[in-house]
C-alpha cells in the first residue's frame, strides 16, 4: 500500500493510533512509536508518517507570529546585514533571550484535512521564567535567569551587572528591537552603549532590526 511494505501491521493499529490523536492532538510520532513499543509493536517513524498521510491526518501549526515577514522589517534587516560585512566574527557578542511559562503548550497538532486543530491552553494565572545570555563564536557567556518577564529595567540591569564584566575592548554587541530592550518606547541602544563605555570598553552597539521597529 503506497510503497509501505508493512502497512498491514500498522493498519491493524489504526483505531489505537487515531484514538491517541483524538486524546492528544499534539502527540509526536516518537511518542506514538514508544506507545506501540510498550505493546510489543515495532514500527518505524516513516511508517507512522505514511499512515497518517493515508488517513488524511495532517501536521499543523496552531500559532504563528508574522511580524518578521513584514516588508518594512525584511528591508530593514537586509540593510542591516549589508552594513555588517566587515565585522570580526570573533568580536561579535549576540544578546538573546528565551523564556518558559506555565501556560506553554505544544504549537502543533494533528487533525483531519479541512478541520481546524484546536486544543486547550492554560490561561489566567501563570508564572514566567526568562533566560538571557550572550552568544560568542566560542560559546555562551553572561547568563542570567530572571523570575518573571524581562522588561526594560531588567534588561538594563542585565547589561550593567552581568554583560559588561564579560566584555573586552573591541567587542561588538548586537541587540535587537524587542520590547524588552526598550524604555518608554525608545530602543535602549544608547543607554546600553553608555553603560558599556562607562565600564571602560570601547564596544560598538549594533541594533539589529529582527523585530518590528
Amino acid at each position: 500500500m503506497d510503497g509501505d511494505q508493512r502497512s498491514g501491521r500498522i493498519e491493524a493499529e489504526a483505531d489505537f493510533l487515531l484514538a491517541l490523536v483524538d486524546d492528544a492532538d499534539d502527540i509526536t510520532l516518537h511518542e506514538m512509536q514508544r506507545r506501540l513499543a510498550d505493546d510489543g509493536i515495532e514500527v518505524g517513524i516513516g511508517s507512522l508518517w505514511r499512515f497518517f498521510d493515508r488517513s488524511g491526518i495532517t501536521w499543523k501549526k496552531t500559532a504563528h507570529a508574522s511580524e518578521q515577514d513584514r516588508p518594512d522589517v525584511l528591508k530593514a534587516r537586509q540593510e542591516w546585514f549589508d552594513g555588517q560585512i566587515d565585522l570580526d566574527t570573533e568580536k561579535l557578542v549576540l544578546i538573546d533571550k528565551t523564556g518558559l511559562s506555565t501556560k506553554m503548550a505544544r504549537r502543533y497538532g494533528r487533525s483531519p484535512g479541512g478541520k481546524r486543530c484546536g486544543s486547550g491552553v492554560p490561561h489566567g494565572h501563570w508564572k514566567t521564567t526568562t533566560f538571557t545570555g550572550a552568544l560568542r563564536l566560542t560559546g555562551t557567556t553572561a547568563p542570567m535567569v530572571l523570575d518573571g518577564a524581562l522588561n526594560g529595567i531588567a534588561f538594563h540591569a542585565y547589561v550593567e551587572q552581568v554583560l559588561v564584566p564579560t566584555l573586552n575592548p573591541g567587542d561588538v554587541v548586537v541587540i535587537d528591537y524587542l520590547p524588552a530592550h526598550k524604555a518608554n518606547g525608545v530602543c535602549q541602544a544608547d543607554g546600553v552603549r553608555r553603560a558599556i563605555e562607562q565600564a571602560g570598553g570601547p564596544v560598538a552597539i549594533s541594533a539589529a532590526p529582527t523585530a518590528p521597529l
